[in-house]
Order: structure tokens, then C-alpha cells, then sequence
């Protein structure tokens, strides 16, 4: 279980942040509406990590595994969407160019979410190691490379 000391900090320090941010004053702008939603997909992320990991090794069922990493794998997408709209909220563009990048944003997260969850996923769960291959792995770092 010494696989779970990285998950488990992440959690605690993501955690951690969303304390922070949540106790103070902000200012109500597209950057921390944006920020705030990373925070909180990163704490779920962190989560799910464990979640997996604890499920696989304990249960071992393929299938409810398999699911949980698509979820994971959804997730990803969504955080990467997140940067990719927190770095165009800080850009100078005007209105007409930001609406356009956003609408292929959100096309390209629902098209590449669809794909990922209709194809395959083999789950690896072998000794201490808890990976995936296939199809819907590839589509996601496609994804990530757009």
C-alpha cells in the first residue's frame, strides 16, 4: 500500500487549498469561478485515486474498476478543459474570439468524453500496479495533445 503515499498527500494538500481558498474573500471574476472549479475537481480527483486503488486491491472486480477509470479518466479531461479556459480567461481577447475558443472547447471535452466512454478499457491490476490500456486511454492523450 506504499503506492498510496503519493494520492494521499495529493488529497491532503488539495484539501487543503480548497480549505483556503473557501475561508477568504475573492473577488467574483472568470478566473476564480474557473480556479475554484479546478480546486474542486483536483480534490475529487485525488479522491477517486484512492478509491481505485483501495477498491482494486481489496475487490478486484474488473468491471466496476474499469468504470471507476473511466470516471477518472472523464475527470482528466475536464481538468485539462479547466487550464485551457483559466489560460484564455487571462488572456486580452475580445468577447467574439473567447465565446469561439470556448464553444470548440466544450465541443471537443464532449465529443472527446464520448469517445472515451464508449471504447474499450483494459484494466491491469497486477501485485502493486493498477493501470489501464486500450482505446480509451489513446483518445484521452489525443485529447490532451489537441
Amino acid at each position: 500500500m506504499e503506492t498510496l503515499f503519493l494520492p494521499i498527500a495529493g488529497f491532503l494538500i488539495a484539501l487543503l487549498l480548497v480549505i483556503l481558498f473557501y475561508s477568504k474573500k475573492r473577488i467574483k471574476n472568470e478566473e476564480t469561478t474557473i480556479y475554484s472549479s479546478m480546486l474542486i475537481t483536483n480534490l475529487i480527483f485525488s479522491m477517486l485515486a484512492i478509491i481505485i486503488y483501495v477498491y482494486a486491491k481489496t475487490v478486484g472486480n474488473e468491471l466496476i474498476i474499469s468504470v471507476i477509470q473511466k470516471i477518472y479518466l472523464l475527470l482528466m479531461l475536464y481538468i485539462v478543459l479547466n487550464i485551457a479556459l483559466y489560460n484564455i480567461s487571462l488572456l486580452r481577447l475580445s468577447s467574439k474570439v473567447k465565446i469561439t475558443i470556448h464553444n470548440f472547447l466544450y465541443l471537443s471535452y464532449t465529443i472527446f468524453s464520448l469517445l472515451t466512454l464508449l471504447t474499450p478499457l483494459n484494466v491491469i491490476n497486477e501485485g502493486n500496479v493498477l493501470d489501464g490500456n486500450g482505446l480509451s486511454i489513446n483518445i484521452l492523450l489525443i485529447d490532451n495533445y489537441i
